[in-house]
């Protein structure tokens, strides 16, 4: 059944004025635009019932989750893990756009250093020299603040700082060395940068690597949460997890793939499959 914004606005119980304003945002795909047959002038607007589905679902989850940062990761979360039977990529766009401008690039300096200091923290190895890691962190800001980050500074700074365990012979349980780090690192910046060039078919192949890899933690989270040194890094996946990811995780997943022709990099392939609803058999909810 088709509602036009009155009669959206009346399921919700809300203004049409917020109907309006998710529309911008992408919380609300935009309507479409169909002939009259009431023999009235103007266009006629309609949205379909899985619209009507999402503006309840983002209207219950309101009252726990006030900023929009929260809210817009709802019809994320949703096309990337029920598919686009209940929202369009053309939403998606316009989702993430209003995502990263909460997410990122920072608005100011110390907003910067912030989260350059935090990378910096999740890298560094005891006795790392304090000059390259003072240097990593002035890099690392004004690449945050300007939304731009130089790989050829960056690649010599993070081998000098690096935290490499013994056992995999690079960073974590994972073995990154300070290339692929480099690359983790620039990821997120690169997407913002040119989120504006991505196509439809970046959108779905960043989608089939999420689920790629929510699919693979899934059956080796149990093995890798025995490290005595990194079990903590590494628990079961419910759906409030994913959904609170599925911003960062798209950006991210899209960021991958612009690094990689960046560094002309041929990612492995995976298969686009069409998820109607999470496997949660394999996700492993506990």
């Amino acid at each position: 059944m088709p509602f036009t914004r009155r009669e959206l606005a009346k399921e919700g119980g809300v203004s049409e004025r917020l109907i309006a304003e998710w529309v911008r945002l992408g919380i609300l795909d935009s309507p479409e635009r169909v002939g009259r047959r009431d023999g009235q002038r103007g266009a006629l607007y309609q949205w379909p019932d899985s619209q009507r589905a999402l503006l309840l679902s983002v209207l219950e989850k309101r009252d726990q989750i006030r900023h929009t940062k929260g809210l817009v990761q709802i019809p994320i979360g949703i096309w990337l893990y029920w598919g686009d039977e209940w929202v369009p990529v053309r939403q998606i766009r316009r989702a993430v756009v209003t995502f990263t401008g909460l997410y990122g690039p920072p608005r100011s300096w110390e907003r910067a250093q912030a989260n350059a200091r935090e990378v910096v923290r999740t890298l560094k190895k005891k006795g790392a020299p304090r000059v390259a890691l003072d240097a990593l962190r002035e890099e690392l800001t004004s690449g945050f603040f300007h939304g731009k980050l130089n790989a050829d500074v960056l690649q010599p700074l993070v081998e000098k700082v690096l935290r490499i365990d013994e056992r995999t012979g690079g960073w974590s349980p994972f073995g990154y060395d300070a290339t692929e780090m480099v690359r983790w690192i620039r990821g997120s910046v690169a997407a913002i940068a040119d989120l504006g060039q991505f196509s439809d078919g970046d959108f779905y192949e960043a989608r089939a690597r999420i689920r790629d890899g929510i699919l693979s933690y899934a059956t080796q989270w149990r093995y890798f949460a025995q490290d005595p040194d990194y079990g903590q890094m590494f628990q079961p996946l419910t759906m409030e997890i994913l959904m609170n990811r599925a911003g960062q995780d798209l950006i991210f997943a899209l960021g991958l793939r612009r690094v990689a022709d960046e560094d002309r990099i041929v990612l492995p392939p995976v298969p686009l499959t069409d998820w109607k609803q999470p496997p949660l058999d394999l996700i492993s909810i506990t």
